[in-house]
């Protein structure tokens, strides 16, 4: 588990704080705590690799001023190698809401043993097609799913039969149902920070 209670930096309010201590810089959006969770998340995963070691994020929620994520942690040096394919660049529209995505990196379709390489140039064009306006980069920040939805469905319904042992029922059983029913294909899906 890892906690983070300085939601203004990684929520976007002091970048150059939250590159030198996140390792990410945070773009201004709509899904800005979402962001803050996969900030954490990218910035705990490339702590893990320089140890042969990944995460698999069970849980990540923001509540009140403070985000807290609940990983595992697993060894494998085969499976570091791809841990490119889990971060991407943000490029957030300065005028609305319009983002994209750009991988890290990209694994090469003629090879066969699916090696990680790096990404081809950024795919988005100079101004947004919605409004005209430029973009900003920010990342880069972890774009697997933040969440292992069957850990939380089956965590709602062990809490679902033993309701009356916890006080705080009511808002556990709320963030377990959020998280899953989230739409796991989509980064920043549905202002996701509203949801939680």
């Amino acid at each position: 588990m890892c906690s983070a209670t300085d939601m203004a930096v990684l929520a976007g309010g002091n970048a150059e704080v939250c590159f030198s201590k996140y390792g990410s810089y945070p773009v201004r959006g709509k899904y800005r705590h979402e962001m803050a969770l996969r900030i954490l998340l990218a910035c705990m995963e490339s702590h893990a690799i320089r140890h042969k070691r990944y995460i698999v994020p069970v849980i990540s929620v923001h509540m009140d001023f403070y985000i807290r994520v609940f990983v595992r942690i697993f060894t494998s040096a085969s499976t570091v190698k791809s841990s490119p394919l889990k971060f991407s660049h943000v490029y957030q529209c300065v005028g609305c809401n319009s983002f994209h995505l750009q991988n890290v990196g990209r694994i090469n379709s003629k090879d066969k043993r699916n090696i990680p390489l790096p990404n081809f140039c950024p795919t988005v064009p100079q101004e947004c097609s919605e409004c005209g306006g430029k973009f900003v980069m920010g990342g880069p920040i972890w774009s697997d799913p933040i969440h292992d939805r069957d850990w939380a469905t089956s965590i709602l319904s062990n809490i679902r039969a033993t309701s009356g042992l916890y006080e705080a029922y009511a808002k556990i059983s709320a963030i377990l149902t959020s998280v899953s029913e989230v739409l796991f294909c989509f980064v920043f899906s549905f202002g996701y920070a509203y949801v939680v």
